[in-house]
């Protein structure tokens, strides 16, 4: 299940690529989701040791991931339009 998740989320960052047109393979986007995910989790396991169940803080996790991955997919290149001579 952890893989397919991973799967998922990096062919969100495919359509976050295309929207913001940026220079990335799949693989990268894979790797990148891996990253930009640590944090979450590592949050959501100390949230479970305390206790703290609510949407509300799968909503904040969701929040953080999203917002690491879209500052890293942003730090790549655009892609450059070919110049036809």
């Amino acid at each position: 299940m952890g893989i397919v998740g991973i799967l998922l989320l990096a062919s969100i960052g495919i359509l976050i690529r295309a929207i913001i047109k940026r220079k990335l393979a799949y693989q990268l986007l894979w790797k990148m989701t891996v990253y930009a995910l640590t944090y979450p989790i590592m949050l959501y396991t100390l949230f479970d040791v305390f206790g703290i169940t609510h949407w509300v803080v799968n909503l904040l996790l969701l929040l953080i991931f999203l917002l690491i991955f879209l500052k890293m997919i942003l730090a790549y290149p655009k892609i450059r339009k070919k110049i036809i001579k």
